[in-house]
């Protein structure tokens, strides 16, 4: 866990600070001490590590090591990256009163913010034997494979035909999970926390995220474009090196899918994607964003996440919940998304029904917008009604603790005491 290497001064400044620190309450860059400046001044003459400065040397030839040139470029990418989140990290302003960072801090920082990207390389943008070759290279302390803030059980499940069990099949959901990553570039983030500082529909949701800076914002986007480009380089790297969609001759179309293609969209698969993008997403937390603002982020997301934040690890473990909890939770929510995916059939039928009304004349302009309302506010009632069991599995204290991370009121069902007594009063 970051907890465990997070630099002291880090630790320091979230608890003085709890909101981004103006430029006269800080340390210039030029403050810092003389040797930490040279070695921040050093991270652009060379690699970040050992395995970034072995792979870099193949910048002319990058088949000579089996790599792809679109694995390179992202190699090379993920090392410039880390050596500017670094360098942001390190120069960003500082409280008053802050005791002065040494030049093992910056190995410390190093040791978090390679590490998690040298990860996405090793889980992710090389092939197995790649990585095997590789790993001897990568930073001591190897991050293991994540779980990504989220189980894999989707929001909305998929829909009764799914895609067909052959080749052909396996090869259109393989390349539409790619095409996926693209469009995710173009209209926000990878995740979910990624959209909350990228998404303009966000922005305009909840505002600009405090204090963020054009610095943070561009290390935001170049995290999520590596997230996305590994992601969808492992996607493609199934189906023989395609980048773009070719239909299959007929008497390979009908084969069953391939290894590669079958572990692509195994339960594997998404949880080796879920742990590439959550990599990405704690360099963005923790060394890109400042601590008030992480704050802020988080509620921003879980209160986006409705019941579904439950399944956050850090949210269970701050409110404490139970292994029982935990898995109701979970089982739970695989129903959720069922119904969810029934009430959006409803809700999309009875938006026909009205548009179709106003094409023939039926209905008024404002009659039009009323029941357009009435239709989405009956879809929010149905999802209420289903999740109010599910926040009934809290604890009153553990809702009291909700309640106040996200300063807003939790829904619960009445407890056996308020039940009486309306029944008394009654």
């Amino acid at each position: 866990m970051f907890i465990n290497i997070l630099l002291t001064t880090m630790l320091l400044a979230s608890q003085v600070q709890e909101k981004p620190t103006r430029a006269g309450e800080s340390q210039s860059a030029a403050e810092l001490p003389t040797a930490l400046r040279l070695a921040v001044n050093r991270l652009d003459l060379a690699p970040t590590s050992p395995l970034f400065a072995a792979l870099s040397e193949r910048k002319g030839d990058a088949s000579a090591v089996g790599l792809t040139k679109e694995q390179l470029e992202l190699i090379l990418e993920m090392d410039a990256t880390a050596r500017k989140v670094l360098h942001h990290w390190l120069t960003r302003p500082r409280p008053e009163g802050s005791p002065p960072i040494k030049v093992e801090d910056l190995d410390q920082a190093k040791a978090f913010v390679v590490g998690h990207l040298e990860a996405i390389l090793l889980e992710c943008l090389l092939t197995p034997d790649q990585a095997a070759d590789w790993r001897k290279l990568a930073s001591k302390s190897t991050m293991p494979p994540r779980e990504g803030r989220y189980t894999i059980i989707p929001e909305v499940i998929p829909p009764d035909e799914p895609y067909s069990e052959t080749r052909d099949g396996y090869m259109g959901e393989i390349f539409r999970l790619a095409s996926e990553q693209d469009w995710w570039g173009r209209s926000g983030g990878c995740t979910d926390l990624f959209r909350l500082i990228l998404d303009k529909n966000q922005s305009r949701k909840w505002g600009g995220l405090p204090g963020l800076t054009a610095d943070q914002n561009q290390l935001t986007k170049k995290l999520d474009a590596i997230a996305r480009d590994a992601q969808r380089l492992w996607l493609l790297r199934a189906i023989n090196g395609m980048t773009v969609w070719k239909e299959l001759p007929p008497d390979q179309a009908d084969l069953p899918p391939t290894p590669a293609m079958s572990s692509r969209l195994s339960i594997s698969g998404r949880k080796l994607r879920a742990s590439v993008v959550s990599h990405a997403e704690e360099v963005l937390l923790e060394a890109v964003l400042e601590p008030s603002q992480r704050t802020e982020i988080k509620r921003r997301l879980w209160i986006n996440r409705g019941v579904r934040a439950l399944l956050d690890p850090e949210l269970a473990a701050t409110l404490y919940l139970a292994k029982w909890q935990r898995q109701s939770i979970g089982l739970m929510l695989e129903a959720r998304a069922a119904f969810r995916r029934k009430s959006n059939d409803i809700l999309i039928a009875d938006l026909f029904r009205i548009h179709g009304a106003r094409d023939k004349g039926a209905l008024l302009p404002e009659e039009v917008n009323e029941q357009v309302a009435r239709a989405r506010r009956s879809f929010d009632q149905r999802m209420a009604n289903f999740d109010a069991p599910i926040w009934d599995i809290l604890s009153t204290a553990q809702s009291r603790t909700l309640a106040k991370i996200l300063r807003k009121p939790i829904p619960k069902k009445e407890d056996e005491k308020t039940k009486k007594k309306s029944s008394r009063a009654g």
